[in-house]
């Protein structure tokens, strides 16, 4: 589903995702603590996600992950 999303601005799955590549996260919720899959962007080393209390940067396990070569 989200392949056929992102293909057409120009992404392509990746298994070494860097720096601004989106990603499908496996993460703990901030509001319940359950696991659930969460859309993120790289940065560094870390993912960054949308949080109720803002913007946070957490290590975590990448589900499926879709870079654009030229890093527009």
């Amino acid at each position: 589903m989200i392949d056929n999303g992102v293909q057409p601005l120009g992404y392509s799955r990746t298994q070494t995702p860097v720096t601004g590549d989106i990603s499908i996260i496996m993460a703990a919720s901030d509001l319940d603590g359950t696991l659930k899959e969460i859309g993120a962007i790289r940065f560094g080393p870390f993912w960054a996600v949308l949080a109720p209390a803002g913007v946070r940067a957490k290590r975590c396990d990448s589900i499926a992950a879709w870079s654009r070569g030229d890093k527009a």
